[in-house]
């Protein structure tokens, strides 16, 4: 996920092709909530479910 839809695709590609898992790049502005919901409903239709959360976001003020 990155702010940036090419960003997160070209990584999603990187991480399939290293560890040869399944995974999705989406573009999410997390300081907005419909755009974290939206991201949710995207990861839950492809994969059934989230099993890892793991949050690192950073937020410049």
């Amino acid at each position: 996920m990155d702010l940036n839809k090419e960003i997160a695709e070209v990584q999603a590609d990187k991480i399939v092709k290293e560890f040869e898992v399944q995974t999705i790049g989406l573009e999410c502005d997390v300081s907005k909530e419909t755009a974290v919901v939206a991201m949710v409903d995207k990861i839950v239709s492809v994969f059934g479910k989230i099993d890892i959360l793991h949050n690192n976001a950073a937020s410049t003020s």
